[in-house]
Formats: structure tokens, sequence, C-alpha cells
């Protein structure tokens, strides 16, 4: 595989070079190990992935609340208030629709 990389036109890391490499040699060595993580490794990607959806609704929150502001300046929305405000508003949007 050494040698596919060599062959790249750019020096330096890439992951679309790296991935072209790999392609290229992978038909020629069918015993390539398969990557894996085991134990402590596994269990620490684990909670990093966790890491997107989290930060995923901190920002659905958030902009939440700004919209929320938007119609209503006078309180400060908290996060659990938002929530409740639109489960009571949400009877009245699917009766419009």
């Amino acid at each position: 595989m050494a040698g596919a990389r060599r062959t790249a036109p750019e020096r330096g890391k890439s992951v679309p070079i790296d991935a072209e490499a790999v392609a290229q040699v992978a038909p020629r060595e069918p015993n390539l190990p398969k990557a894996c993580l085991d134990g402590p490794s596994r269990h620490i990607k684990l909670l990093v992935d966790q890491r997107g959806p989290v930060t995923q609704r901190t920002a659905i929150g958030n902009k939440l609340r700004r919209f929320l502001h938007e119609l209503d300046p006078e309180p400060s929305w908290s996060r659990t208030a938002a929530v409740a405000h639109l489960l009571e508003l949400q009877p009245s949007w699917s009766a419009s629709s």
C-alpha cells in the first residue's frame, strides 16, 4: 500500500488520497485486517460519538428559544419552559392544518 500512497500527486496527509490508495490495494490483498475497536477504545468512541446528537439537541433548543423570544420578548424562556409552551400550542397547530 505504501507504493500506492507514494504515487499520489500531492504531499501530506489526505483522506481522499488515502481512500483511493486503499481502494486500489484492497482487491490485490484479500487478507487485509479489518479495522475494529475492542475494549476501552470502543467505549471511548461510543462516548465521543454521542456528542454529535447532544450538540444538535442543544442547537435546536437554542433556536427554539430564539423563535419564541421573537414571538413574545417579555418572558425569559428557559429550554423547559419553551418546550412546555410549544406543547401547549401544538393542538392549535394541528387544528389549523
